[in-house]
This record gives structure tokens, C-alpha cells and sequence, in this order.
């Protein structure tokens, strides 16, 4: 990985000043977000929608099938890509389907945002993983990565039930 930075121009020190370091996380971040909160995401589904369990489920499969291939695909190309720019196509693969998911009410049509979402949540996280990998210290690098996402879930866990009470499950795509 370092190999490839260094062929591409980039010397490995770009990759350690501290604002960068954040940046990618903050983006590994917003790729796992939905991720980490999925049990909230598919009981309020299955609460506030009245979906049964399978079908509360398959939202929360649509969503981990695209991360994996969001992931998958970003990793192959992440060594000839430019990693803002697949940094902004995974935002916008995030943002716009889960925009879209506040005005659909037709269950496939959901099924297909929420893979599209989690396609652009899988290249955010192979983006910060390629990112964090090219500092001169990726493990501790990481290790910040999952206190902080695990921290976010905690967070999300405490915060989300009411915020779900008070204004339906929608409230998860803004």
C-alpha cells in the first residue's frame, strides 16, 4: 500500500498530518454510521412500518450487500482512483438515496436505496481504510477509527430511540 502512495507521488508524510488523519476518519465514519446503528434501523423498520421481522431483515440485507460490494469494487480500484474523488461519489451514493428514502413508500424501491446507500457507505470505508493504511502509524490510526465508530454507535443507541418515537423512522435518513 505505502508502495503505491509513494509511486503515485504522494510521500507517506502527506498521509500524517493530523487534519488529513481526520478527514479520513470522519469519512470511514460516515460509511459505517448506518452499519453500526442497523438494529435500530430495522426494529423501528419493523415497528413504525409494519413490516414482520423477514422483511425488516432484508432491509438491513440490502443495506450489508452493498457495503460489501461498495468495499469490494472501491478496493480493487482504490490504487487507481483518486481518493477524494471516490470519497465524493461514496457521499453522494450515501446522501441521495437516503434523502430518496423519505418520500418512498413502495417496499422494493426501498430495498434498492438502501444497497445504494450502503455501496456508497462501502467505498467511504475502503476509502479511510486506504487512507489510514498509507500513514506512518495505520494501526493506531485504526484503533481511533473503531473507539470513535463504536462511540458513535453508543451515542446513536442512546440518543436515536426518541428522536425514532418522536418523529418515525425517516428521522434515520436525515
Amino acid at each position: 500500500m505505502a508502495d503505491a502512495v509513494l509511486q503515485s507521488g504522494l510521500s507517506q508524510r502527506h498521509f500524517d498530518h493530523p487534519p488529513i488523519i481526520a478527514v479520513m476518519l470522519v469519512i470511514g465514519l460516515a460509511g459505517a454510521i448506518s452499519t453500526v446503528v442497523l438494529p435500530l434501523i430495522v426494529a423501528s423498520a419493523a415497528a413504525q412500518l409494519d413490516l414482520s421481522a423477514t422483511l425488516a431483515g432484508a432491509i438491513a440485507s440490502a443495506e450489508m450487500a452493498g457495503v460489501a460490494l461498495g468495499a469490494f469494487v472501491a478496493g480493487l480500484r482504490i490504487d487507481r482512483t483518486n481518493r477524494a474523488r471516490l470519497a465524493q461519489i461514496g457521499s453522494c451514493l450515501v446522501v441521495f438515496p437516503n434523502l430518496s428514502a423519505l418520500c418512498v413508500v413502495a417496499l422494493p424501491a426501498l430495498l434498492a436505496l438502501r444497497f445504494v446507500a450502503g455501496v456508497g457507505g462501502g467505498a467511504l470505508l475502503a476509502t479511510m481504510a486506504a487512507g489510514v493504511g498509507a500513514t506512518s502509524k495505520p494501526d493506531r490510526n485504526f484503533a481511533v477509527f473503531v473507539g470513535a465508530a463504536f462511540a458513535c454507535a453508543g451515542a446513536s443507541f442512546a440518543w436515536l430511540p426518541p428522536l425514532l418515537e418522536q418523529n418515525g423512522v425517516a428521522a434515520l435518513f436525515l
